[in-house]
């Protein structure tokens, strides 16, 4: 609600290509994708994705014109094009049920938006639940992974949400089976087969996401245990690897006979020069994936920026201290190649499109390094919960109000009033209900998570005084 209809990165676009999915066909017919502001790169892989459809006028985006170069005002309406025309459908199935039932393209969009994000926020809430019972530290771990940027992706029309939300929660089940009780409970495969599942069909690199998040659970398993697992679950890892490969069977079946499926791919003969182009990609990448909000144009500030990150290595060095040999050498693997897989994917294929990495794009493989850190410290030889509680009641608190303040100014910048501290009663754009009870929601979400902390805070008191008290007795 914080940000306008269409105000989202390529919304509408995305829109479009639900549109289509709502009018009963999987792809529209080719379009010619025409931008003069772009590259003759930009142009050529946009024309691969293109697909047309026929758009009223009651339900045309207001910055998407017909074929002709005309705006879509004049019923009864005229073909448009999207250069998303032949994602994957996944991420769309839902917001083109909902879409479907709108008569305007702003409700269509709210309606398409609530679509795309009911999928994530389940499937955050299953990382959360599963990460729960590994212990408090991964949890901590899943939060500072769960940063402004990813809410704002998953509020939002496109298919990065869901694929990060899937990836998330198919790591959080992977790590909490590997490292959680004997024997596994039945429901953390399901919850493997089905976030792996999502994970491969969301998007074009969910495949990679999830061969990463695989690679990093079985890193954990320790040399004499994947025998002794493959023996006691044997059924289980048949079917929950089965699903994924079917998962994995039409991801290729649908892209090869698409034509989603043509990326390019090679370092060129200048190949020091694609490798640095790569790795400069990942100072942006970096800035994003904390937050930058509207149409990528309202970055957070760079103090934000620099305290999640801050964070997150704190995180990362006191998992070095507190874990083993082996659950360092993991820890600092997963830290090192996340960014240098993000360089060569850009350097190799990514490049060849004309465009910039944006964070959203290979945001799962920078939620691993927190997730993973988290798990392991949930691992690490048991402290008192007293000292324990203090730290983990404090980045609950502190993450729960740096959320309220990324959602501040981003609803500012919608408002129109980016300067101004209190922008609610002179906003020059409302979403429905006006900004109060939205406003009212987000602090009762931050109030929540600090009652969270409170909570800590006080149980880790009791413990003291417990221990005291059976200090004076003896």
């Amino acid at each position: 609600m914080a940000t306008p209809p269409f105000g989202g990165p390529d919304e509408a676009a995305h829109y479009l290509r639900a549109l289509t999915i709502s009018r009963g066909a999987l792809l529209g017919p080719r379009a010619r994708f025409v931008n003069p502001a772009n590259t003759p790169a930009q142009l050529s892989w946009a024309n691969y994705h293109t697909r047309r459809l026929f758009v009223p006028p009651a339900l045309a985006p207001p910055n998407v014109f017909c074929l002709d170069g005309k705006p879509d005002l004049a019923p009864p309406g005229c073909e448009e094009a999207t250069y998303t025309g032949d994602y994957q459908p996944l991420p769309y199935l839902l917001p083109a049920l909902l879409e479907g039932t709108a008569h305007t393209a702003d409700t269509a969009m709210w309606l398409s938006r609530l679509g795309s994000a009911l999928p994530c926020l389940a499937l955050l809430a299953l990382a959360l639940w599963l990460a729960a019972g590994a212990g408090a530290w991964a949890v901590i771990g899943l939060v500072l992974s769960l940063s402004p940027m990813v809410l704002f992706v998953g509020s939002l029309l496109n298919p990065n949400g869901l694929e990060i939300a899937a990836s998330a929660a198919f790591l959080s089940a992977l790590l909490s089976t590997v490292a959680g009780p004997r024997p596994v409970p039945r429901g953390h495969w399901f919850a493997i087969a089905g976030t792996g599942a999502v994970t491969v069909l969301a998007w074009q690199l969910g495949p990679l996401f999830a061969a990463v998040d695989l690679v990093i659970a079985a890193a954990m398993l320790a040399r004499d245990e994947p025998r002794a697992w493959l023996r006691s679950h044997r059924l289980a890892i048949v079917a929950t690897l089965g699903s994924l490969l079917v998962a994995l069977a039409l991801y290729l079946l649908y892209g090869l006979s698409s034509g989603a499926s043509h990326a390019t791919i090679g370092f060129g003969p200048q190949v020091g020069a694609s490798l640095g182009s790569g790795f400069k990609q990942l100072a942006p990448v970096l800035r994003d994936a904390v937050g930058t909000f509207g149409q990528l144009t309202v970055p957070l500030p760079r103090v934000m920026r620099w305290a999640w990150w801050l964070a997150v290595v704190g995180l990362c060095l006191y998992a070095l201290r507190r874990g083993s040999t082996a659950s360092r050498a993991r820890i600092v693997a997963v830290a090192v190649l996340a960014p240098v897989v993000i360089a060569l994917f850009y350097a190799a294929a990514y490049r060849h499109t004309g465009f910039g990495m944006q964070g959203r794009y290979v945001l799962p493989l920078l939620m691993a390094i927190p997730t993973l850190a988290g798990f392991e410290l949930a691992r690490a030889r048991p402290l008192p919960p007293a000292s324990q509680e203090v730290p983990i009641a404090l980045v609950v608190a502190a993450a729960g109000a740096f959320q309220l303040a990324a959602w501040w100014l981003n609803a500012r910048f919608s408002a129109l009033r980016p300067h101004a501290l209190w922008f609610i009663s002179g906003a020059l754009w409302k979403p429905p209900l006006g900004w109060l009870p939205w406003l009212a929601l987000a602090i009762l979400g931050a109030a929540l998570l600090g009652m969270a902390a409170l909570f800590m805070l006080t149980a880790s008191l009791d413990d003291r005084r417990a221990v005291l008290g059976r200090g004076q007795s003896a």
